[in-house]
């Protein structure tokens, strides 16, 4: 079938339907819409009727039910609408009314053929009546009420209303049905015709694709005759023709392609030829230019050469193969003294100071021989005859053959820098403030010590010495009289030399050692730690103070307590600790026993976290007298670390925990155990004690210092007012602003705040009088012999004299003889602790003294004094 008449016929019927269809809607519509007009035409007067009449027309059926006999005619409802005026008073009805429901009802009898008349009867009335047959006989045989009756007229006359719509509605939706199904249709007619045409155009469109991408053989297959048949067909023709054209035009590239790469070829070979003559040009103009270069880089360099050689620093010598000079330069002559007119055809050897033997002179030549150089530190001697010491180097030169041409020297004098070098050796094996060998010189005195006793099978002993108390001279009367010390202590120390091999050295700090070489006797070193510390011991005067510090020294005796050199200074400085343990200002010989003990600085930090954990750090407290009352009234807490029966001190542990960062850990367990110590006492104890507690400059420092303390007495529900915190004047004076703020601080919580170790510091006063201090205390190196000496004695008694001006208390730290207690008493200090009292005890033991010293009013405590009274 034609496509083109297949399309028109299609268009036609699509036309005709629709056209049809239209008209017919149209025509429905308008009908549709007359019903339904005249529909509401008719009700509504009706309804106004009824809505119009309903007061009149609700009396007149009043009036009509009670004589329905009266006024029933055959098959009709009489309903009276009266218009006398007996009626109209009774229906309370206007004139006016009556007249528009006379006019509705007539128009309801015309339009919808209602039953309507007018009756006269006695009485004088003239009613209307209108009604229903149907109605009427309803009515008739129910007997209804003339109310029922109006509500059945108003339904029956809804219920025809509805009917008429719902049959419109019905009629409407079936013809727009078939509108819409004669719609799709045409539509899917439409695009069946559109995909047949779509396919055939697809066709089309990839033969000229694959002819575009150069396949010439594509074809259309579309055997029709329409349009797209006569276009395929055309296409065919075209893509034959094209590929026979093609296959011709492939063969001519060929032939040129041939052609082009003969040129080609033939260029490549003359190219080759060109550029071979043209290197062979190239080459021979290059090296001819080279060479021209190198003739002049060898005279420049001959030149600079002989410039360098003349002006260089160094001697330079050139001799020839029998070794006689041929050449100086002029630094030879500033050397040596010689010109060069006198060292010309001279052997070197001429300058030779007769220091080194034949055997040296072998040496070197066998060198130079062997080897074509020799360098190292010659002393030859000058014209004028002194010595010189030269560092020289001599090299052979050889000729293009191999063969030996020349010796060249080189040498410098090296006096200013052996000179210089012992200058540093000395500045960096010397103390500068003590004039002491340093650590350096220790060292390797330590090793040279080692080797020689390993080559002798010898003996030496160590003596490793720390001075005691030296942190505090230090803190208290500053740096300046603590350097001061130090001097005294090394001249001290030198003086207790006995023997010309013994070394004293300044091995860092207040850290000393004492090497006896050669000695294997455990008593002369005994005797000789003995001295030192009965020198160290004496009183020291520092501008005016009288100090006294100690020393702690640790022996050692190599080999037996160690063959190397850091096994030697690690038991040497094990036994110094054990000293200091046994109560310093003593010494100890090591024994492998120390060493079990011994803690390296990691270890140390190590065993600090586990002790926290096993909770081994434990408090003792020292009672605090007022010896006017006979009364304990406070205590001290002194932090120990008991290490199985080892007792470690806070001065060689807390350092290590600043450094690994266990400061804050350390000062909440001591709050705990203060704090939990305090509770127990409120029940046991008669009255309350006050409780004093170090802080360390970190302690203070540290964040949360208030936070921490409050946290505690409030798990614990004791009072602040107990709680004293107690820092040395130094930890106070660090940071003034900051240690004022904090005071306050804590003197706002309700603590106490003490000063520890005071009694050096005279030029801090005016900042001392600023701070809220509630008790001082005297620092136990003034009260060791305030009762003898008169300036320590002076300083006691100012420091007394300051506190009550400053309406503060005085406490005294160390007193251990009743001379000082009475002494303390006549100058007002009435607040003491120390061994005259007590040694620091634990919680439940100072329940037991405080009870007894309490009865007794007058106990002393007989105790032992150990060395160590910290």
């Amino acid at each position: 079938m034609n496509y083109k008449i297949l399309s028109f016929l299609s268009l036609l019927l699509i036309v005709s339907v629709q056209l049809f269809m239209m008209v017919n809607f149209i025509d429905f519509s308008k009908k549709a819409n007359n019903s339904l007009g005249e529909v509401y035409e008719y009700y509504l007067p009706y309804h106004r009727i009824l809505e119009r009449a309903d007061k009149s027309i609700t009396k007149s059926l009043e009036l009509f039910e009670r004589d329905f006999d009266k006024y029933k005619r055959g098959q009709e409802i009489i309903i009276l609408l009266g218009s006398s005026s007996k009626l109209l008073n009774q229906m309370k009805c206007s004139e006016s009314d009556l007249l528009g429901i006379q006019r509705d009802l007539q128009q309801l009898h015309s339009d919808m053929g209602l039953f309507y008349k007018t009756l006269d009867e006695g009485g004088g009335l003239s009613p209307y009546v209108f009604g229903s047959g149907n109605l009427v006989k309803k009515f008739s045989a129910l007997k209804l009420s003339l109310e029922e009756y109006r509500v059945v007229v108003f339904s029956e006359t809804e219920k025809s209303i509805k009917d008429s719509l719902i049959s419109i509605s019905k009629t409407r939706n079936r013809m727009l049905t078939v509108c819409t199904s004669s719609i799709v249709g045409i539509i899917s007619i439409i695009i069946f015709l559109g995909q047949v045409a779509n396919r055939r155009l697809m066709l089309i469109s990839n033969g000229a694709k694959r002819l575009g991408a150069g396949d010439f053989n594509s074809k259309i297959d579309m055997p029709t005759d329409d349009s797209f048949g006569e276009l395929a067909r055309a296409f065919n023709s075209m893509s034959s023709s094209l590929c026979d054209k093609g296959q011709e035009l492939n063969r001519t590239m060929d032939d040129l392609e041939n052609t082009r790469r003969s040129l080609l070829s033939l260029n490549e070979e003359l190219e080759a030829r060109v550029e071979d003559r043209t290197f062979e040009l190239e080459l021979s103009l290059r090296m001819k230019e080279a060479e021209i270069v190198r003739r002049k880089e060898v005279e420049e360099q001959l030149k600079l050469s002989h410039e360098v050689i003349r002006n260089t620093s160094e001697a330079v010598v050139i001799t020839d193969d029998n070794n006689l000079i041929i050449d100086v330069n002029d630094a030879f002559t500033e050397i040596t003294g010689y010109s060069r007119d006198e060292a010309l055809g001279m052997n070197p050897g001429f300058t030779k100071s007769g220091i080194h033997d034949s055997h040296f002179y072998e040496e070197m030549w066998s060198q130079i021989i062997n080897h074509g150089r020799w360098q190292g530190e010659v002393i030859n001697s000058r014209k004028d005859g002194e010595d010189a010491p030269i560092w020289i180097s001599i090299s052979v030169i050889k000729d293009s053959e191999g063969h030996l041409s020349n010796y060249i020297a080189i040498f410098s004098d090296i006096s200013e820098m052996k000179e210089t070098h012992k200058k540093l050796s000395n500045l960096a094996y010397s103390d500068a403030l003590t004039k002491l060998g340093n650590r350096n010189h220790f060292r390797n005195t330590l090793k040279n010590a080692i080797r020689t006793a390993k080559l002798n099978e010898q003996q030496f002993m160590l003596l490793f010495i720390d001075l005691d108390r030296f942190k505090e001279v230090n803190d208290t009367l500053g740096h300046e009289s603590g350097d001061k010390l130090l001097i005294e202590i090394s001249t001290r120390l030198k003086g207790c030399i006995r023997r010309a091999t013994d070394v004293v050295t300044r091995f860092g700090g207040d850290e000393f050692s004492f090497l006896m070489q050669g000695c294997g006797d455990i008593e002369i070193a005994k005797d000789a730690a003995g001295r030192i510390i009965a020198k160290i011991g004496e009183p020291v005067n520092l501008g005016g103070h009288t100090v006294n510090v100690g020393a702690s020294i640790g022996i050692v005796c190599y080999p037996n307590d160690g063959g190397e050199f850091d096994t030697v200074i690690r038991r040497a400085d094990c036994a110094m600790y054990k000293a200091k343990e046994a109560g310093r200002n003593c010494y100890r010989v090591f024994d492998l026993k120390m060493e079990q003990n011994f803690h390296t600085k990691e270890q140390l930090a190590e065993d600090i976290r586990h002790a926290l954990r096993r909770r081994e750090f434990e408090i003792l407290y020292q009672p605090q007298v007022d010896m006017l009352e006979g009364r304990v009234v406070g205590v001290e807490a002194l932090l120990r670390w008991k290490d199985g029966d080892l007792i470690v001190y806070p001065e060689e542990f807390m350092p290590i925990a600043e450094e690994v960062g266990m400061v804050s850990n350390i000062r909440d367990y001591v709050f705990d155990e203060v704090c939990s110590q305090i509770k127990k006492w409120d029940k046991s104890l008669r009255e309350e004690l006050h409780v004093s507690i170090n802080l360390t400059l970190a302690e203070f420092n540290e964040p949360g210092l208030l936070t921490s303390i409050g946290k505690y007495v409030k798990i614990h529900d004791i009072n602040f007012s107990p709680i004293s915190f107690e820092l040395t004047e130094s930890t106070v004076m660090k940071d003034v602003e900051y240690s004022f703020k904090t005071f306050h601080g804590l003197k706002k919580m309700g603590l106490k705040v003490s000063l520890g170790d005071f009694g050096g510091g005279c030029s801090l006063l005016q900042y001392i009088r600023c701070f809220p201090i509630d008790v001082i205390k005297i620092d136990q190196i003034f009260i060791e012999l305030c009762h003898s000496d008169p300036e320590d004695a002076k300083v006691v008694k100012e420091v007394i004299s300051l506190a009550h001006d400053m309406k503060a208390k005085v406490v005294a730290a160390g007193v251990e003889c009743i001379e000082q207690k009475e002494f303390l008493l006549s100058k007002g200090c009435n607040l003491c602790q120390g061994y005259y009292y007590s040694k620091p005890l634990s919680g439940s033991e100072l329940e037991g003294f405080y009870e007894n010293y309490c009865h007794e009013n007058s106990l002393i405590v007989e105790a032992e004094l150990p060395v160590d009274l910290v």
